[in-house]
């Protein structure tokens, strides 16, 4: 299961996307992490893009990060 990690989060939003640019999860939660299905349907192996906003209550700003991650099988 794909989680976020670290302290001093909120409002936080964060979503998988496929290659197409399908949306295949989203939360508002940091502790809801991604089991790599869709509607409860493994998702092949391969490449798929992360999205995440957040705000650091540390130094009040706003965090917005993006990348890959890849399921092996």
């Amino acid at each position: 299961i794909l989680n976020i990690e670290g302290n001093g989060l909120v409002n936080i939003y964060w979503a998988i996307y496929d290659r197409w640019g399908n949306l295949l999860f989203e939360s508002f939660d940091q502790a809801h992490g991604w089991d790599g299905t869709k509607n409860g349907n493994p998702m092949d192996a391969g490449t798929y893009v992360y999205y995440l906003k957040a705000i650091c209550i540390k130094t009040n700003t706003e965090v917005k990060l993006k990348g890959n991650v890849s399921i092996i099988k």
